[in-house]
């Protein structure tokens, strides 16, 4: 329940199902042997609660969840629970917009599952590793590997977090400088990305969507009808944030908006959509987002 709970962007039942398996589970169990369970439930269900950590806002805390995973995984010297700990803590670090960091768990767990030939967790990483060479020397490298690794994770069937990967890839690819939607494809993986949101109900990563399709509509050519449909993707994900709980979401989205206010000269209006949102977080202070939201806010 705790997994689906996350992937339906329900983060705070999520977490509620990792504190009542917290209140069940024998940690005695943890040593015998990897063929009770296919992946030890002490690793598996800190890892979800790290990332729901970060969605509701705890950044910090889901740094110590992830940590959890990563030390119990390798005490228990599993490959596969290993693999599966560091790239979770990839991934955590990518939602925290730390590209070195996701870079460093990305190719441990590269190097672990190539040794051990794990397929879904080599094509996960090349996907999560891809994204951290965004802004390097070549995005077009960053966007190559991306593809290679979704192109591995769809081989094998898995439908599983799609809306998310296909979201990296959109990042990779570089906007038009033309009014047709069409003719960017960063639009259209944006656009497959939501259609699979909507089929399969897997919502966790659905704010960001709306919030990067706003994006590169605002930054392409000068046309009333991109800007309004661009203010109408950062509502859109403001609202979806704020109804999943996602704190760390509705700052991003609150960003967006404020940004897009403020490059219309509407300085307070910017100010009073994200000020609010800033103020709820308690820590975290560090990370890429909240500081650039103080800059926003002019707070030093």
């Amino acid at each position: 329940m705790e997994v689906t709970s996350t992937h339906q962007g329900n983060f705070r039942l999520a977490l509620e199902h990792f504190d009542n398996m917290l209140s069940l589970y024998d940690p005695e169990q943890d040593d015998v042997g990897p063929f009770i369970e296919p992946l030890n439930p002490g690793v598996a269900v800190r890892c979800f609660a790290g990332w729901c950590h970060w969605f509701v806002g705890e950044p910090d805390r889901a740094v110590v969840r992830i940590q959890e995973a990563v030390t119990l995984a390798r005490r228990l010297s599993e490959p596969h629970g290993l693999a599966h700990a560091l790239l979770f803590a990839a991934v955590l670090h990518q939602l925290r917009g730390e590209r070195p960091m996701a870079q460093q768990y990305a190719e441990a767990a590269l190097e672990l599952a190539g040794e051990h030939g794990l397929l879904l967790y080599s094509a996960m990483g090349q996907i999560v590793r891809g994204w951290a060479l965004i802004g390097n020397d070549s995005d077009q490298a960053a966007a190559d590997e991306v593809r290679r690794g979704l192109a591995t994770w769809q081989g094998t069937g898995a439908k599983l977090m799609l809306p998310h990967f296909l979201t990296l890839l959109a990042e990779a690819i570089p906007p038009t400088n033309n009014n047709r939607n069409d003719e960017d494809p960063g639009l259209r993986l944006l656009d497959d990305a939501l259609a699979l949101v909507g089929a399969t109900g897997e919502g966790m990563y659905e704010s960001e969507v709306h919030r990067l399709r706003g994006e590169r509509l605002a930054r392409g050519a000068p046309d009333e009808a991109r800007v309004r449909a661009a203010e109408a993707c950062f509502t859109q994900a403001l609202a979806i944030a704020r109804r999943q709980d996602a704190l760390s979401l509705e700052l991003r989205a609150a960003m967006s908006l404020a940004r897009f206010h403020r490059d219309r000269g509407r300085d307070e209006l910017a100010r009073d959509v994200i000020l609010p949102v800033y103020q709820r977080f308690t820590e975290g202070f560090d990370t890429p987002d909240l500081l650039d939201a103080r800059q926003l806010l002019n707070l030093g």
